[in-house]
């Protein structure tokens, strides 16, 4: 329960008579800043060796934790208890592996203690919890399973409190008797009170509930923090591995866990707003803090600053900074299309443009470059739909525009946007340095800007400040003007960045405002595309937004600045944002499920960000070094790999964020076997070879020239597997065998193109059986066709090949 439920079940106690309160201690009175206990060892460790850590932290760390298993366990034998001590756990602990003595035990022990000094700090709401029932005429203490001395405890109780009052304190190690063994009758004899006058709370369900039950009491657990946030930082930390290898260890993280723990505690949040208040609100805390101190440093070196943040998906930004900050801000409308067709004085910057472009028809092509020109209208009327794909505009454009086209529309377009900054800036002509804060990545609209701004001779210095950036594509940002990210590639791994990027889709749709991006303007009326994101999607982006800023309100009024500032805060918030993206959970996987994409650059294409069915398709027809890198869609891919599988996502992103070589998990060839082409003119049989997929499962592959009339074919599936499951039939095609089986278009075939009747008629089948399965073909455009069979054999079935002369 959370601090109201647990104030209430007090008072309803108290007003039936009870009339002393104990309270644990550890992650109920006392919260530390570190993501968990461990990271108590690893501050011992920075602390006793400094810069000349013989070793890396990580060894201490797990050393210290053995070394308290190997004392409990030792206790427990030769005591019947395994409560120790602390100098009881140093007593087992490999001093000489970092080059200490034995006499350094108490020296070990003083620095842990030290540690925890630095680290705790005084739960506010439980602090005032027991004030209350102080003032209320209560009898308050505490009672610890630790192996801190009730001495100890009392020292480190006054220095997170020094007024902090109360009437007991017991600690585990003291009485070799832990809460759910036998502490609490020690502590209601020492008393003298009766088991239903006392009522005891804390974080433990089975030592600070069941303990103080099974001794009579009243046991209330109390919950800072959901366990799905737990589960949450505990992958933060995995995903710190993935994407900055060199600094890994996020223990200590100045306090921003027991923040959101607190944070989670203080409302019942539906999932949507407890995502923007747990992940959310701490990642874009941290970036508004580091756009405040990109600034700062402009305003002291003496420039005149103006702050604009880039719709669409600058809006939560704004919205944060407009909470935090004094300073003004602007939000300007401003995209790609529009700063890159102002600046364009030839045609050149347009292609590289379309050639991103999956799809474009006549209306987008309009919005993109003021044209209404016939042959325009012929080109798109031949196209089926009206649709053409990016690159077959750019091949078409010679001969579509006039040599004056753009420049004409680039001239119109510029004079439109730069009408529209002196409007939406107050202090756009006076200022000597403009700021442009959006999520990234390779600062296309700020060069675009700058180009614009030369062209009409303004000489305003330009600073992109963005959440993510492509370092490697802001290089050729020079002059005056800065570009700079707060997660470079000096925060994560290069491959980190781009696997990251591959994914922003999903913090992108989050931070979006709720309308259609700019198409240009009408006088001073600002034209907008049609929004094809739906209302649902749209409320529950809305949601997480406002629980983003719920986090924000509540870390200001708390005061916690440490967690968001410096090189530290930016890692903690690089491995917030790789969790979300890389590795989200089931929950997470879910409330995206039927969110879209608006693509936004052609045709108003909306893709589902979730598409487990796309990603199975793909992980069928390609080994999963080719799946894992297939462009868009899908438009989340990390996390339609892990609809699929937790292995499908944590291969995933293990994978791609670390840049493994295809062949650490690639398919291996297992051996071959015979299958039957089907013609007019009978059977040709044809070796194929078998796969082990990294999965487990089968893969058999048979390339077909679709010129040769063949209809069908026989695969004898217990020569793949005794027995199994077939869990995909899919096709591709292309112009040659190599096209076809790379090719990303897989199409899953129904089931009546393929006859399971020799095994029962299910997918299913067991060992013995003589049958074949058949699988009628589909003609498709290509010259070859590739039919992938994926299997997965039964666990005690045997997968060996039989001999080619048994399978002919």
């Amino acid at each position: 329960m959370d601090i109201r439920s647990l104030t209430a079940m007090l008072a309803t106690a108290a007003a039936e008579g009870v009339a002393t309160v104990s309270v644990d201690i550890f992650d109920t009175l006392l919260l530390r800043r570190c993501t968990a206990p461990d990271g108590v060892f690893e501050q011992t460790f920075l602390a006793l060796f400094g810069a000349a850590a013989p070793a890396p932290a990580e060894h201490w760390v797990q050393h210290r934790q053995l070394a308290e298993r190997a004392a409990r366990r030792r206790a427990g034998e030769g005591r019947g208890s395994p409560e120790v001590t602390i100098e009881e756990i140093y007593a087992e602990f490999p001093f000489r592996l970092f080059g200490l003595e034995r006499r350094d035990l108490d020296r070990l022990v003083a620095a842990e203690f030290e540690a925890e000094l630095g680290l705790c700090h005084i739960n506010p709401d439980v602090a005032a919890l027991i004030a209350h029932l102080r003032a209320a005429g209560m009898a308050t203490g505490f009672i610890s399973d630790t192996y801190w001395s009730a001495a100890r405890l009392q020292r480190l109780l006054h220095h997170c409190q020094p007024d902090l009052d109360w009437d007991f304190l017991l600690a585990s190690c003291d009485h070799r008797r832990a809460k759910a063994d036998g502490l609490f009758p020690i502590f209601l004899a020492a008393r003298g009170i009766a088991p239903a006058d006392a009522v005891h709370f804390g974080d433990n369900p089975r030592a600070d509930v069941a303990g103080a039950l099974a001794a009579g009491m009243r046991g209330l657990h109390y919950t800072l923090g959901s366990a799905a946030l737990a589960l949450v930082v505990q992958q933060e930390r995995e995903a710190a591995r993935l994407a900055m290898p060199g600094h890994a260890d996020t223990r200590l993280d100045d306090g921003l866990s027991a923040l959101r723990r607190r944070v989670s505690g203080t409302a019942d949040r539906e999932s949507a707003a407890a995502l923007g208040a747990e992940v959310i609100g701490p990642l874009m805390l941290t970036f508004d803090h580091f756009v405040a101190d990109a600034v700062e440093r402009l305003e002291a070196a003496g420039g005149r600053v103006a702050v604009v943040f880039l719709a669409r998906d600058g809006l939560l930004p704004l919205q944060v900074w407009r909470q935090m900050r004094r300073r003004p801000a602007d939000y300007l409308e401003i995209n790609r299309r529009l700063a890159l067709v102002g600046s364009a004085t030839s045609a050149e910057p347009l292609t590289a443009f379309f050639r991103e472009i999956r799809a474009v028809d006549e209306a987008g092509l309009g919005t993109i470059l003021k044209t209404n020109v016939s042959r325009v209208r012929s080109f798109f009327s031949s196209h089926p739909g009206g649709i053409a794909s990016g690159t077959e505009l750019v091949e078409a454009l010679q001969q579509l525009w006039d040599e004056g086209d753009v420049p004409a529309g680039a001239a119109t377009a510029r004079d439109d946007v730069l009408r529209y900054f002196r409007r939406t800036i107050a202090a756009f002509d006076a200022c000597t340095d403009l700021v442009l804060v959006d999520l990234g990545y390779a600062g296309s609209v700020q060069k675009a800007i700058r180009a614009m701004f030369d062209t009409a001779g303004i000489a305003t210095r330009l600073h992109g400040v963005y959440l993510l950036s492509s370092d490697d594509k802001l290089e050729v940002i020079g002059g005056g003007d800065t570009a700079v990210g707060m997660i470079s590639d000096r925060v994560v791994t290069p491959h980190a960045k781009r696997i990251l990027l591959r994914n922003i889709a999903v913090l992108e749709q989050i931070c979006s405002a709720p309308e259609g991006s700019i198409a240009g303007f009408d006088g001073e009326r600002i034209l907008r595309e049609p929004d094809p994101r739906s209302q649902a999607q749209l409320a529950l982006c809305r949601e997480i937004r406002a629980g983003a800023l719920d986090f924000v309100r509540f870390a200001a009024a708390a005061e916690e600045e440490a967690p968001f500032v410096g090189e530290a805060a930016i890692r903690r918030a690089a491995a917030i944002l790789a969790r979300l993206l890389l590795l989200p959970g089931s929950a997470e996987i879910a409330l995206f499920d039927s969110v879209c994409h608006d693509v936004n650059m052609g045709t108003q294409i909306a893709r589902p960000l979730v598409e487990p069915d796309l990603a199975a398709r793909l992980c069928a027809g390609l080994a999963l070094p080719l799946a894992f890198g297939a462009g868009d869609p899908p438009m989340w891919p990390a996390a339609s790999m892990a609809a699929l599988s937790r292995g499908h996502g944590h291969l995933y992103a293990t994978a791609s964020a670390r840049g493994l070589p295809g062949s650490l998990f690639g398919d291996v060839k297992e051996g071959s076997l015979v299958v039957g082409l089907y013609t007019g003119a009978g059977e040709i049989p044809i070796e194929v070879s078998r796969f082990r997929m990294p999965t487990g499962e089968i893969r058999v592959r048979v390339p077909i020239d679709q010129r040769r009339g063949i209809a069908g074919v026989s695969v004898p599936l217990t020569a793949v597997a005794a027995a199994g499951e077939l869990r995909e039939v899919v096709v591709q095609s292309g112009a040659g065998v190599e096209a076809a089986m790379t090719s990303f278009e897989v199409t899953r075939l129904p089931d009546n193109h393929f006859d399971m009747s020799a095994f029962g008629g299910t997918r299913h089948y067991g060992p013995g059986g003589q049958g074949r399965l058949l699988v009628a073909l589909p003609r498709l455009a290509g010259d070859i066709l590739v039919l992938t069979l994926v299997i997965a054999p039964s666990a005690a079935a045997s997968v060996a090949v039989l001999p080619l002369a048994a399978t002919a």
